[in-house]
């Protein structure tokens, strides 16, 4: 109970079912029930959030750029106008360069439904969970 935000008209309670829970455990509680994750996490991402998160690392970075490039470059063009930077740490020009670099190199960003699971679980957890989700 949070009798902080609780008075006399209503009780608060925090639940936070999987907050202890490691990665691995979280992603096997996915693969066994079959619930639909984010195709995000397939692609790559460790997090979601808005697509180009202030908090986001710079891996999570690149490659969102990667995914939604008329997206980084607005947000580049917007960061140019304003003289600021998107993080102090880093520009999102900066970022926008480093994903065109590799989609010249490597080309676009592929995934299959189940990539996550394949990472963190392996190619059974992945199979299983696509028979159940199908």
């Amino acid at each position: 109970m949070d009798r902080s935000a609780s008075n006399s008209l209503r009780t608060v309670v925090r639940w936070h079912p999987i907050l202890g829970w490691s990665e691995e455990q979280v992603w096997k509680r996915i693969a066994e029930s079959g619930v639909r994750y984010h195709w995000a996490h397939d692609a790559g991402m460790e997090r979601l959030s808005c697509s180009l998160c202030v908090l986001a690392t710079q891996k999570d970075l690149v490659l969102a750029a990667r995914l939604r490039r008329p997206l980084a470059a607005e947000y580049a063009e917007a960061e140019k106008r304003m003289g600021h930077r998107f993080q102090a740490a880093r520009s999102i020009a900066s970022v926008l360069a480093e994903a065109d670099a590799l989609n010249a190199e490597f080309g676009p960003v592929t995934w299959q439904r189940g990539d996550a699971l394949r990472r963190h679980l392996g190619e059974a957890y992945a199979r299983s969970y696509l028979a159940l989700a199908a």
